[in-house]
């Protein structure tokens, strides 16, 4: 701070003789003091902060002053009184292009193209005015932080860019599968600027790709920082201004950042896409992508991993870590938790601690409650598609005859003793597809079908969706598959049950299709 105190005195001394010689006034210094002022104003020490910045971005000795310019204008309420007596205009109270050429060493008219530092990086910004040369120039707000001793922090971006590295997910330790990805991917990150790639972790599990991202950040010991897709606006103005600021970020405090891709099959979403797209391209720092499939960059350089979602083994491994007594009675329980439920690590962490922190439950509760807070953490993200139903019905309100009660209890049978059969007794490491339960409810209304599916839901404690068709069905070709395969992941993922009410008019026969206006034959 006392160095930038030092350097701006100098420039107040170079706008005092500017302002005495334009007066006609005498000035202490002339003619070789005056010179030597001048060079001390060129090879002046900086400050710590000020020297960063003329290094990483290259200001020649003339934009480095008309930076200081600005920085009094800012802190130094000496300063607007200087320039107005400079410009002879009260109103002119600010610093200008014009005024610097005429009262700094060494001007250079390209110090003001959009090509020289102090725009292109924005360091100053110019106001709008026809006149550019005498526009009023003003120092960019976290550039002034930064060389008063801050932090470098965007506040532009910090709208939009989050911090997302905390102990939470750098303390996990990463499943063999995982810490293999982290291994592969942390070298990529030390090509040259020129070769730099776009790194992809493709999977359901978001939770899983931002601890292999801390993990990777941790890694480089660089902080992480988090980006939705969503806040990159489609134009071309913006997108720009957006790489060179996070550019400009990681070259004064250098960062890792995650672009965290939310899928959404609309059709008003393309562009969104294409500006992501647009925006990594762009981007020539270290850059790791979270998304659900992989995208098509036009980046030259992609690497993609796929991040599955943690096996049954893996599961069951962190749960019994987690708990005191894992091979005890509460075994079975954590086998089912396993089976149900698809949790990344950080999440059966805190589901353990959070319900082994109430030491006075006893072993029945802490197993309810402990079901219940993982049903909560993993139920899917339906928004739009599916409606949540708070199930009430019992088996107490459904009559049927005993023939359907038996069917029901065999499917509550069948799925509370997936985790034996499909684990235990191997039948999932032979095939992965085809191990959910599909039931078929058929009657015609008012016969208990959407009943059956509450006590269903009920009996097993798990989530119960409807789905609304209204918002799957899209006469767009290909737009009602992409609805469905959002909605199936999901349910995949939050181990709920799925209720396609009115199921016929969503699930029809290739055969029924009668001429190219079936409504079928865009929806197949």
């Amino acid at each position: 701070m006392h160095d930038l105190i030092q350097d701006l005195a100098i420039i107040r001394s170079l706008l005092d003789v500017y302002i005495a010689q334009y007066r006609d006034e005498e000035n202490s210094l002339v003619g070789s003091d005056l010179e030597k002022l001048e060079e001390l104003a060129l090879a002046m020490p900086s400050s710590e902060s000020l020297e960063q910045i003329c290094q990483t971005f290259g200001l020649s000795p003339f934009e480095r002053l008309i930076l200081l310019c600005c920085v009094g204008q800012a802190i130094d309420l000496e300063f607007p009184k200087l320039f107005a007596i400079a410009h002879n205009k009260a109103e002119s109270n600010y610093p200008t292009f014009q005024l610097a050429t005429q009262c700094l060493p060494e001007p250079h008219w390209d110090a003001l193209t959009n090509s020289h530092p102090l725009r292109r990086w924005q360091l100053v910004h110019c106001a709008t005015s026809p006149e550019l040369p005498r526009a009023c120039l003003q120092i960019d707000e976290a550039i002034l932080h930064y060389l008063m001793g801050e932090p470098y922090s965007d506040p532009l971006l910090s709208e939009t860019i989050a911090l997302c590295s905390d102990s939470s997910l750098t303390d996990i330790s990463l499943q063999p599968s995982y810490q293999k990805i982290v291994e592969q991917a942390v070298p990529l990150f030390y090509a040259p600027q020129s070769k730099m790639p776009i790194v992809q972790l493709c999977g359901r599990l978001r939770e899983s790709q931002r601890e292999i991202a801390a993990k990777v950040s941790e890694e480089l010991q660089l902080p992480l920082y988090c980006l939705p897709s969503d806040a990159i606006k489609s134009d071309r103005t913006e997108i720009q201004s957006l790489v060179m600021r996070w550019q400009r970020w990681f070259a004064l405090a250098p960062s890792l950042l995650l672009v965290e891709v939310n899928e959404s099959a609309s059709i008003e979403e393309r562009d969104h896409r294409w500006a992501t797209d647009a925006f990594l391209n762009k981007v020539k720092v270290p850059v790791l992508v979270a998304t659900d499939q992989r995208l098509q960059l036009s980046h030259p350089v992609v690497v993609t991993f796929d991040v599955a979602g943690l096996e049954y083994a893996e599961q069951l491994q962190l749960w019994q870590a987690a708990w005191p007594d894992p091979e005890g009675e509460f075994g079975d329980h954590l086998e089912r938790l396993a089976a149900q439920f698809r949790l990344s690590a950080a999440m059966i962490q805190t589901a353990s601690a959070a319900v082994l922190s109430d030491s006075e439950l006893a072993p029945e509760e802490r197993g309810h409650k402990l079901w219940d807070f993982c049903r909560l953490q993993a139920r899917p993200e339906l928004e739009g598609l599916a409606q949540h139903i708070d199930v009430r019905a019992t088996g107490d309100d459904l009559v049927l005859p005993e023939r359907e009660k038996t069917i029901l209890r065999h499917i509550l049978t069948h799925v509370r003793r997936q985790a034996k059969v499909y684990q235990n007794w191997g039948f999932a490491s032979k095939n992965q597809r085809g191990l959910g339960l599909s039931v078929l409810f058929a009657g015609v209304s008012g016969t208990g079908k959407t009943t059956a599916a509450e006590v269903l839901a009920h009996e097993l404690k798990l989530d119960l969706f409807r789905i609304d068709l209204s918002s799957v069905m899209s006469k767009y070709i290909g737009e009602t598959e992409k609805n469905l395969r959002r909605i199936f992941d999901a349910a995949e993922k939050g181990g709920g049950i799925l209720l396609f009410d009115e199921a016929d008019a969503l699930f029809g026969k290739r055969t029924e299709v009668k001429d190219s206006h079936d409504r079928h034959a865009n929806i197949e």
